[in-house]
């Protein structure tokens, strides 16, 4: 069970980047090799991220007023997306504003239909107020220090995961150029690697990260619609 399904989390962003930002060009990029995810050439001068979504599981604490939900993250997955640039891959991590209830134990019934899911999470309204965004170093960083693959939602809306900001904010930071990364000529191959202390995270060989699982949104600006270029 799940608050919120990674594949509702990508539709209803992408209805808000193509909202908030008209000119943008969204894709799911296709990694045909460590140099080629269909953004190696051909997008012009612009800003450039890939976006890594994330589900979240319900959760609910002894203490009542702290109601939650569970995000999990991949270690593996993130130790390949720290070989890209560093303003390149952000993680899509949702808070949603309904209760986090886990499901019922297996003796007791399900709730009737309509019920078990509140009305609010049937729409997208303000969700760019409740999904946040943080690099993959950012995001390494945190997990490194509380030393889980995982985080509980409400630490995002309390601030307590530095570099995370609202969908909204990260909107902003692609408009004033802060945000991103800059492709600055008209064909330009995005390189990476494996630094080495994502590869010891990961514990794993390079050949094997390689064929770790990526499910990124490609969203690409061009300059002539970004103010601040």
């Amino acid at each position: 069970m799940v608050s919120i399904p990674e594949h509702t989390v990508d539709c209803w962003v992408s209805i808000y980047l193509a909202e908030a930002l008209p000119n943008i060009e969204l894709w799911a990029p296709t990694p045909m090799g460590p140099d080629n995810w269909d953004i190696a050439g051909g997008l012009g001068p612009g800003k450039l991220f890939l976006l890594e979504s994330k589900s979240a599981k319900p959760v609910q604490n002894w203490m009542p007023i702290r109601n939650t939900h569970r995000i999990e993250i991949n270690r593996h997955q993130l130790a390949r997306y720290l070989g890209f640039p560093p303003k390149l891959v952000y993680y899509l991590l949702p808070d949603p504003p309904w209760k986090g209830v886990p499901p019922p134990p297996p003796n007791i019934p399900a709730p009737p239909f309509g019920l078990a899911v509140p009305g609010v999470a049937h729409h997208r309204r303000d969700c760019q107020d409740w999904m946040y965004v943080i690099s993959a170093p950012d995001l390494s960083t945190y997990l490194h220090g509380t030393g889980r693959w995982a985080l509980e939602s409400d630490a995002l809306a309390a601030g307590l995961v530095p570099g995370a900001r609202t969908l909204k904010d990260f909107v902003a930071g692609i408009t004033r150029c802060c945000c991103g990364y800059r492709i600055e000529t008209e064909i330009e191959t995005v390189m990476w690697q494996f630094p080495a202390d994502a590869v010891d995270m990961a514990d794993l060989a390079p050949s094997a990260l390689e064929r770790t699982r990526l499910t990124p949104l490609g969203g690409f600006v061009p300059a002539s619609a970004l103010p601040a270029w």
